[in-house]
């Protein structure tokens, strides 16, 4: 039921999407050790004991699944009629199936009397449970750097396991009585979980789960260089910006590695030349399907991974554990924590608050204790001078061997309000004439029939029975603005029904919230690229690239076409290619229908020369004022 703590799983696990030819593969996969002759108690109608007979690799299943089949013993171990087939990954999260402990020499029925009777003991005698709990309390003190033998952690972790599921049995044996009881377990569980986390924490510090991969070769960095260890906790996806198809995810990170090598992105995403900076695959939920599948999908994508650079030498590592938002605190974030510790110990007990806090100064222990080791063991760093102490604040001077980078609290302020209030503002003056730009659809606009028919008529003016697929991306016109608070932005577009082109262009109904949606006259070519380089906004890339890449192509575009003729009309008129400017864009918005200088260019050089040349000491001609 408990993986084995000392072998190393994959980095990560291949179970989703990727094609497992084995049982051993899918059970290894998951970290689980069902083995046949198992004896789990399961309380039943006909049954309360059961045990594993065999394993099938099972099918319809969208996962790689292995089917367990059980067959029912009675308290001699002897077998009983009835069977029953679950899944590996029920028996190893159902709560109601209890492995059994059965010592060599022992019946099934023994060790129930035994885990019966241990649980009348602690009800005559809860002190008996409460001294073992005392016992684990105390042994939370031990040293962690004491520990220095990683065959002891099989051990701590074995036991430590036994003793949950003999919790969970006794509780379940006499859950009668659970009132009494279930305070008892709740404490004994709380001690557990505090001394699985300490052995987290080792297990950190001598790499049992990392794995280590070179993604470039080369020089290191000098001796002197200090290690800069980045704050804030980045993303491949957002960091690539790559959105076609959903982005990268825990699948298909060798994308990561090798854009990272191209084009001095390294230098963005980790500039210092020895340092170090936490990414993980993506935090987007971006899956759509059952639930296990979505919760399987974004558990793989938030594993973190260390990228450390030396020089010209790049590692990425695979760590086995999940972070918050950043590898260390804030200043502001780090005195809080400190004080809600302090006032706890003294008062001896923690609010909500004070453990959230207690929680948060511990994951931040713990990401010490894993550069630590990692600085301890391995030569990723080096040359250096000598050892470095994580734990001595002098390690942290102005000319300390270490940088912290405090990225995600020394943000200076841009000034511009969000990308989604931005969007807002522009689109809520979208109006009759207006150019707007649309990008792919987030779903694909279509007539699905059914309950979707009506959903999708919302789209078209006129009822009908069938409805043609919506417009491609790309610009339009707005033809009119309707008196309604749902779809009220009409415009026209060439519809295709089956692949074939449809001879009139038909209306089409759009929200103004649409996330694929901008006022395309009203978004300078800044605007456009700030948005799509903030690193304040990048959680939202999957809302806002889209769009924004596809609308900076279409004004790229435009302005590529209009360069020629600024470059005429600066020959023709004595003012600044920034007046012309100025002008295209006065001739090109002054009517409602709003309109490219490709669409008439003829008409568009006689109102802007005529305009240009009354702001120029160029005097033009009767032929040129035609």
């Amino acid at each position: 039921m408990t993986k084995n703590k000392l072998t190393k799983s994959p980095a990560p696990s291949n179970a989703i999407d990727k094609p497992v030819t084995s049982m051993l593969e899918i059970l290894a996969a998951d970290g689980s050790d069902i083995k046949t002759g198992d004896i789990y108690y399961h309380e039943s109608y006909h049954c309360d004991f059961w045990k594993v007979q065999g394993f099938q690799v099972a099918e319809n299943y969208r996962l790689p699944t292995v089917e367990v089949t059980l067959v029912g013993v009675d308290n001699e171990g002897k077998r009983v009629n009835d069977h029953i087939t679950v899944t590996h990954r029920e028996l190893q999260s159902d709560s109601k199936y209890i492995l059994l402990d059965i010592p060599a020499g022992k019946t099934v029925k023994e060790v129930i009397a035994e885990a019966t009777e241990e649980g009348f003991a602690a009800l005559r005698d809860p002190s008996k449970y409460l001294a073992l709990l005392e016992s684990l309390e105390k042994s939370e003190t031990t040293s962690i750097i004491s520990v220095d033998q990683k065959s002891m952690f099989e051990t701590t972790q074995t036991l430590l396991d036994q003793q949950q599921r003999r919790v969970r049995l006794v509780q379940e044996l006499m859950r009668s009585k659970v009132a009494t009881l279930g305070h008892i377990a709740s404490r004994l569980q709380e001690q557990i979980t505090k001394i699985q986390r300490i052995v987290g924490v080792i297990e950190l510090y001598l790499g049992v789960y990392e794995e280590i991969l070179q993604i470039q070769e080369g020089e290191p960095a000098p001796i002197d260089e200090p290690i800069s260890i980045r704050q804030l906790v980045l993303y491949m996806d957002e960091e690539t910006g790559i959105y076609e198809g959903g982005g990268i995810d825990w699948r298909n990170i060798e994308e990561f590695d090798a854009w990272l090598l191209r084009d001095n992105h390294l230098d963005i995403v980790l500039p210092e030349q020895k340092g170090m900076v936490v990414i993980c695959p993506s935090r987007q939920n971006k899956y759509h399907g059952d639930a296990i599948y979505n919760a399987q999908m974004q558990a793989k994508n938030k594993m973190s991974y260390l990228l450390i650079r030396n020089g010209n030498k790049v590692y990425r590592i695979y760590t086995d554990i999940v972070m918050t938002e950043r590898f260390f605190p804030t200043i502001e974030e780090a005195a809080k924590i400190e004080i809600l510790f302090e006032e706890s110990s003294n008062k001896g007990h923690f609010s909500f608050e004070a453990r959230d806090g207690e929680n948060a100064r511990f994951l931040y222990l713990r990401n010490t204790f894993l550069i630590q080791g990692l600085i301890d063991r391995s030569q990723l760093f080096e040359p250096l001078r000598s050892r470095i102490d994580f734990f001595n604040p002098e390690t942290y001077a102005e000319n300390g061997p270490i940088r912290l980078i405090r990225d995600d609290e020394l943000h200076l302020p841009s000034g511009r309000v969000s990308f989604h209030k931005w969007q807002a503002e522009l689109n809520s003056h979208i109006e009759r004439g207006s150019r707007i730009f649309i990008s792919k659809w987030p779903e694909w606009m279509h007539d699905s029939g059914g309950s979707d028919h009506h959903s999708y008529a919302k789209h078209f003016t006129v009822y009908r029975n069938w409805y043609p697929d919506g417009p491609n991306p790309g610009l339009y016109i707005v033809e009119e603005i309707l008196d309604r608070s749902d779809c009220n932005i009409r415009f026209l577009y060439h519809a295709r029904w089956f692949g074939e082109d449809i001879p009139r262009r038909m209306s089409f109904l759009i929200y103004r919230s649409m996330s694929n949606l901008l006022n395309y006259d009203r978004v300078s070519l800044e605007d456009l690229n700030f948005y799509i380089y903030t690193r304040t906004e990048r959680k939202n890339f999957l809302d806002m690239l889209p769009v924004l890449v596809e609308m900076r192509k279409e004004r790229l575009k435009e302005i590529e076409d209009e360069k020629g003729f600024v470059h005429l009309m600066s020959q023709k008129v004595s003012v600044s290619e920034e007046k012309i400017w100025e002008a295209i864009d006065w001739w090109k918005n002054k009517n409602i229908w709003r309109r490219p200088i490709r669409q008439d260019d003829a008409k568009a050089w006689r109102m802007i020369y005529k305009r240009l040349g009354k702001e120029s000491d160029y005097v033009p001609d009767a032929s040129e004022n035609e």
